[in-house]
């Protein structure tokens, strides 16, 4: 999938062009940033942190583990395979490709475990932070996520910090540069509706209860900067709470006429397929009854990186606007072939 991945952010002359246009000469920083990079090989290289920490290396990272998904997906839209990865397997070989297999350790269960990987890069998110940052900052350079806030943002920074101490400044270039164009080119479409959409979005749960996640929030932040949704149903969780359990009462009162809808978790578990549930209150919501409830994949609504971020928009866009205003269907991921604006 690495292959994929860097095939979709490499693009012709006249599309590089363009996004050097959009994106304040995203490309002619990549040409500058090569250079100086081949130039200063052996300086250390320091970035700050989510947490404001310096993160620096003497030496470009070789191998990376990882213990957070936007570190796995940035990881392969830089042509790079991770040491240590809580991706499963199949997953793995999706964006790293069967022969890299064998080099990953999946899913290590303990700081212990992803120290034994002799890591020389190690990245984290917020909630590893937490509980074993001290035991990791030790023996590993550690660069912790805040995967809080602005998604687009949140990538701008993880991929642009990962290059710089991975060298592979030029692909996070290109990878920033493929998300400019892409909002650049949305930018000039005029979608008609979007003040009547009311999306609510949904983790699946019990068949009989409704949770939301905490990053939903950040989705809908996003979907809400691009214009391409007049309101997300209920409030963020509160800070600090992984996920937020709504009644079912107060989901009836609310009548979203979209739900997007998760239906299984990277992490492990699988919850109920929409047309499976047999609980009053969901054969009573209005967008059930039209049929605007729309899977979306494991990483979608929380994604730190651009690819995958880009692919849920087309996802979303498809869904809730439809071929009727020009947008189609994206497919399954292990078979899009990246952005069609």
């Amino acid at each position: 999938m690495g292959v994929l991945l860097l095939a979709a952010c490499g693009n012709d002359g006249d599309d590089t062009a363009s996004s050097s246009e959009a994106g304040g000469s995203a490309t002619e920083a990549a040409g500058s940033s090569a250079e100086a990079g081949a130039s200063e090989a052996a300086a250390p290289v320091s970035v700050t942190d989510g947490l404001g920490r310096t993160v620096t290396l003497d030496q470009p990272a070789e191998r990376i583990a990882c213990r957070d998904s936007g570190c796995s997906l940035v990881l392969a839209e830089l042509g790079l395979v991770p040491v240590a990865t809580f991706f499963e397997p199949n997953r793995a070989a999706f964006y790293y490709g069967e022969e890299s297999i064998g080099d990953i350790t999946f899913a290590p269960d303990g700081p212990e475990n992803t120290i034994a990987t002799e890591p020389d890069l190690l990245v984290i998110n917020l909630r590893e932070a937490d509980l074993n940052l001290e035991q990791y900052e030790v023996l590993i350079p550690t660069y912790v996520i805040d995967d809080s806030g602005n998604l687009a943002e949140n990538a701008a920074k993880l991929t642009a910090d990962i290059a710089a101490l991975s060298d592979r400044v030029v692909e996070g270039e290109q990878s920033i540069a493929e998300w400019e164009r892409f909002v650049g080119s949305l930018a000039e479409i005029e979608i008609s509706g979007v003040e009547d959409v009311r999306l609510l979005q949904l983790w699946g749960g019990a068949p009989d209860s409704y949770q939301g996640w905490m990053s939903n929030s950040d989705w809908c932040v996003l979907l809400d900067d691009l214009d391409l949704v007049g309101q997300c149903v209920f409030d963020p969780p509160v800070p600090g709470s992984d996920f937020s359990e709504f009644s079912a009462e107060a989901i009836l009162a609310e009548q979203p006429t979209h739900i997007s809808y998760l239906l299984e978790w990277q992490y492990g578990g699988e919850f109920p397929q929409p047309e499976d549930r047999t609980d009053p209150t969901w054969s009573q919501l209005d967008a059930v009854a039209a049929g605007n409830v729309y899977v979306v994949p494991s990483t979608g609504n929380f994604a730190n990186a651009y690819h995958e971020i880009i692919y849920e928009l087309e996802n979303y866009l498809f869904h809730v606007y439809g071929p009727a205003q020009g947008f189609e269907d994206p497919g399954p991921f292990t078979e899009w072939d990246g952005p069609s604006l």
